[in-house]
């Protein structure tokens, strides 16, 4: 339950402001309180920082397992797609980095916590990947 800074009230609701309500993720959203109207954002929960650093390792260490043995393992021969293999390991060994990065910089007291990634962020990003898909099927 969020407390408003200004009046210490806990009757509050949900703002829909920064992108229009269209946020993809965040991990606490604004509040506006029902008694003041001051509008505010509440501490991220103390859980948080280290819960992304954990699974942000966990992907990373999973990515450069899985890597290495198949690396060393004779399906490398065979496998007819080695490139595409190749980026989809490096885009989810960048998200488990970045999800690292940020816990670290949220227990250091360096980032709030609260970036938020738009829903034209990630419909960028999905654009660009199937760019690159369909470049990558035109090459076969």
């Amino acid at each position: 339950m969020a407390i408003c800074p200004e009046c210490g009230s806990k009757r509050t609701k949900e703002a829909h402001s920064g992108f229009n309500g269209k946020e993809v993720f965040v991990i606490v959203r604004d509040r506006i309180c029902k008694e003041c109207g001051t509008e505010f954002t509440p501490p991220i929960p103390a859980w948080a920082p280290y819960l992304l650093v954990i699974a942000g390792c966990v992907i990373v260490l999973g990515i450069i397992g899985f890597g290495i043995g198949f690396i060393l393992s004779e399906e490398v021969a065979q496998f007819r797609q080695p490139i595409r293999l190749a980026i989809f390991l490096l885009v989810v060994g960048s998200a488990g980095a970045f999800m690292t990065f940020k816990g670290v910089r949220m227990i250091l007291g360096k980032d709030s916590g609260n970036t938020v990634i738009s829903a034209d962020d990630v419909n960028s990003i999905v654009n660009s990947s199937t760019r690159l898909k369909r470049k990558l099927d035109d090459r076969d």
